[in-house]
């Protein structure tokens, strides 16, 4: 195998990785283990949850297929950096005994081609979660005010005031319940999937593609819909504390997803 082959295979892999939102991927990564460092082909981290995910890649242009004995030295890798995830990537496939090691490890066996295929999807599955957390926030923050004062800071629309000052609304409710529903729709991978309700007074309001068709493009819509809920209800209760408004009431208002996003 020429190095040169080998090395534009890890850029290859480094290039799927980068290319996907929030992830920074490196190549010829050394990193510390329990008793040594580690020589790491890629080195990929992002963060979900507000925590940061490690994926330790090793890429095997050989031209025979991957042995059980291989796997399990970058099982132990994986196990000694603290790593979330190890992926062995191999052209010419993997040997019997290779797959029933990785069965009990913390590691994936794929080739080039799959890896390409999923790994959007796996990061923006990782991803999903952290937005989960969010909007049931934001559901929180909205419902702990009274009625009158969301009324007052234009957080909510009077449905039988129709006129006038209506488009100084910001309809957050209207989003945080599109957007719930994009994240169980999501889980369930009901693709092609609707983000504009056709009852939304202010279509305009919500950010980005009206169809989704993959995870991918469906966290990158709850990214930039949350973020903007997020700014608008910090203004918001900002100036609540200014005027004295800023009352909340205790409850139990958190939105909880009817769906583990990883069971899909």
């Amino acid at each position: 195998m020429a190095k040169a082959a080998w090395s534009e295979f890890q850029e290859a892999v480094k290039k799927v990785l980068n290319q996907q939102r929030g992830v920074c991927a490196e190549t010829n990564k050394r990193i510390p283990g329990t008793r040594t460092h580690h020589d790491i082909d890629v080195y990929a981290k992002f963060t979900a949850l507000g925590a940061p995910i490690t994926w330790l890649i090793e890429c095997k242009l050989w031209q025979t297929r991957v042995t059980k004995e291989k796997v399990l030295a970058f099982h132990k890798i994986v196990e000694e950096t603290g790593a979330d995830r190890g992926l062995l990537i191999a052209e010419n496939g993997y040997q019997s005994g290779a797959f029933e090691a990785a069965e009990n490890a913390n590691v994936e066996l794929v080739s080039f081609q799959d890896f390409e295929r999923r790994v959007g999807e796996e990061v923006a599955i990782s991803r999903l979660t952290d937005y989960i957390s969010r909007l049931a926030v934001l559901h929180h923050r909205y419902w702990q005010h009274p009625k009158d004062v969301r009324k007052e800071y234009d957080l909510r629309l009077d449905p039988y005031s129709m006129g006038g000052s209506v488009y100084k609304h910001y309809p957050i409710r209207s989003i945080i319940s599109i957007a719930e529903g994009v994240i169980d729709r999501i889980q369930l991978r009901l693709f092609p999937l609707k983000t504009h309700a056709a009852t939304l007074t202010w279509p305009d309001a919500v950010i980005g593609a009206d169809v989704i068709h993959t995870v991918a493009e469906g966290v990158d819509w709850l990214d930039a819909n949350v973020c903007e809920m997020e700014k608008v209800m910090d203004k918001v209760e900002r100036k609540m504390a200014e005027n004295g408004d800023f009352k909340p009431k205790p409850g139990n208002h958190l939105y909880k997803p009817f769906l583990n996003p990883f069971s899909g």
